[in-house]
């Protein structure tokens, strides 16, 4: 048998050398895989890393073509297809696809939109990792002169002459009843945001006297289409505080947004014979259908905050503007000119505002009282209108506020216009001055003999104009004036108004949307309320002003700022007798250009 072999000194040494090189080998090789994971590591978080960053950024670039999307329906322009921006050093791009729509759609109390549903793509590559996203959304446009009112600011129905207002009406603030004569809503929709108070809203507006002869607001219940004939009218009623008072139950105002309930028994419910509900809840039971109602549906008419009414969001201020700040825009300040001129491609700083660039005729005043005109390609037509337009001076004496100075004034004859054939195609008619100010610096349009309409016609300006005469009554077209300060002048309007002198108005007809401004209310100044939004010249006492349209107060005035008076030469109220003009709520027969608002709802995102 064969025996192992004891080892030697020097075989012991070679066998541990062999091991050292061996666990040298192991060691070097795990520590090269342990660099190379930590390596693989390192750039799979750092691609996770720029990855996470590239998704917000696609992020944004989907916020903004979002908002492209808005800004274009708002202005009534074509949404663009593509898009590109750098957010935070790193290029993105987006582009936007119309994927169904326009369809048309119509909500509870019967206002109508077109809805288009757009698909948005947005992509970026940062540092070589590509991210992308997706997102599609709703946009609903609907016009605002759907609504027989609408108001951005508080609602001052202040002492108004006896009024039914037969057509939606939106307040994104509060409306404020203070009324003795009647005052009655003949509608399915009554929104204010911020509530509905049977109240000034400063006390300083409220005599002693109107707590005895305050009167019922009537609302009327819900149905599906109040112009339908066949519909049932009935009305419900917010009583003052006068009515509440004398039945012993505690309110602030009467039955309106401050009232918190009334439980005869204490038994912590409403449903008692003598129970009054709080407001929230009481104003659906009020103004929900009439009992045995068949119709379709069913919603009630009045509706606050409490009930979900949120701001609408209309157009911005600056979209009548002449001139709007743009980097890159097409048009520079020429001050030896004293008004904006082309620039070469990309280096202006202002372009036209959206109504500006989309007139079909625009006429500019100049600083100096001439004036210009331009066709719908932007060429000077001044001298085919010559004896069409002429220039001239008007007194407002709420502009003027006790000076005297007259305001400049360029007159457009609508018949003249008609026949010379230069109407707008597109039923634009865009004015506006340059240097236009306010008090006695505030430039004015006269529009007259617009008796006859040749086709619809809106007339655009974000300064003040004056529509002088019957207007648009014989076979009426679907109109609109739009305007930082709509006036209002009689058949008998001869110009010869001076301070110290009002002149007697006639009965006069108009039929057109209003969209303007008022001014804002103070404890030490009321604005008119929307029964005279539209503003008044002459002494109209006893004379009838019929109106059929739609009124939208977009916001206060920014130039037209003269404060709202009565009496003495500012004017004196007409026969009132105005009325919704019930085609509008139809989207075909909307006026050229009419404002709406927009809403975007994301359908989908990932």
């Amino acid at each position: 048998m064969k025996r192992n072999q004891p080892q030697t000194a020097h075989g012991r040494a070679g066998f541990a050398v062999l091991w050292s090189l061996l666990i040298v080998t192991a060691l070097s090789g795990f520590t090269v895989l342990a660099i190379t994971l930590a390596q693989g590591s390192s750039i799979e978080a750092t691609t996770r890393a720029r990855k996470v960053r590239g998704d917000y950024l696609c992020q944004g670039a989907l916020a903004h073509a979002t908002d492209s999307i808005y800004a274009a329906l708002s202005s009534d322009s074509e949404v663009p297809t593509e898009g590109a921006m750098t957010l935070d050093g790193n290029p993105v791009s987006w582009t936007i696809e119309a994927i169904e729509g326009p369809t048309v759609a119509k909500d509870g109390s019967g206002l109508k939109s077109f809805d288009t549903v757009f698909g948005i793509y947005a992509w970026g590559d940062i540092e070589g990792v590509r991210s992308e996203a997706r997102q599609v959304v709703n946009a609903r446009q609907v016009p605002l002169f759907q609504y027989a009112m609408f108001y951005e600011n508080d609602m001052h129905f202040t002492w108004p002459a006896p009024m039914q207002i037969n057509g939606p009406v939106h307040c994104n603030s509060g409306i404020y009843f203070s009324n003795w004569l009647d005052l009655t809503f003949n509608t399915n929709s009554l929104a204010a945001k911020d509530g509905v108070f049977l109240r000034t809203k400063y006390a300083e507006w409220e005599p002693s006297w109107l707590y005895d002869i305050q009167t019922d607001v009537k609302i009327r219940k819900w149905v599906e289409d109040p112009n339908d004939r066949s519909a049932p009218i009935e009305f419900n009623v917010l009583q003052p505080e006068r009515t509440l008072d004398r039945a012993g139950i505690a309110n602030v105002s009467g039955y309106d947004s401050d009232f918190t309930g009334y439980d005869q028994n204490g038994d912590g419910h409403y449903g008692g014979r003598n129970d009054w509900m709080p407001f929230g809840a009481g104003a659906i039971d009020r103004f929900s259908s009439p009992d045995f109602y068949s119709g379709e549906g069913d919603d009630f008419t009045l509706k606050t905050h409490e009930h979900g009414i949120t701001n609408v969001k209309i157009p911005p201020e600056d979209s009548m503007d002449m001139f709007v700040k743009e980097t890159g825009g097409t048009h520079a300040w020429d001050s030896h000119l004293n008004e904006y001129v082309l620039a070469a491609g990309g280096s202006g700083t202002h372009s036209k505002g959206s109504y500006h660039a989309k007139a079909g005729l625009s006429i500019i005043q100049k600083a100096n009282g001439s004036w210009q005109a331009f066709n719908e390609l932007g060429i000077d037509i001044s001298a085919d209108l010559s004896g069409i337009v002429s220039s001239g001076s008007t007194y407002d004496a709420r502009q003027a506020n006790g000076n005297g100075r007259k305001i400049s004034m360029a007159t457009v004859d609508v018949e003249k216009l008609v026949d010379s054939g230069n109407f707008p195609s597109n039923g634009i008619l865009y004015v506006a001055g340059y240097d236009s100010g306010q008090g006695t610096n505030l430039k004015g349009f006269q529009v007259k003999n617009g008796a006859t309409l040749p086709q619809d016609f809106s007339v655009v300006s974000p300064d003040a104009v004056y529509v002088q005469g019957d207007y648009n009554t014989n076979a009426p077209k679907n109109a609109a004036v739009m305007a930082d300060a709509v006036n209002l002048l009689s058949n008998s309007w001869d110009n010869s108004k001076r301070a110290g002198r009002l002149p007697r108005a006639s009965n006069t007809e108009y039929n057109m949307a209003v969209y303007t401004g008022d001014t804002e209310a103070t404890k030490n100044s009321m604005n008119g309320g929307p029964h005279n939004l539209v503003r008044f010249h002459e002494d109209w006492e006893n004379k009838r002003c019929d109106i059929r349209g739609s009124m939208v107060c977009g916001a206060h005035s920014r130039k037209a700022t003269g404060q709202f008076k009565v009496g003495n030469d500012y004017y004196q109220p007409p026969i009132r007798n105005w009325s919704f003009d019930e085609d509008f709520s139809e989207l075909e027969n909307q006026p050229p250009g009419t404002p709406q608002y927009v809403t975007l709802d994301n359908v989908v995102s990932w």
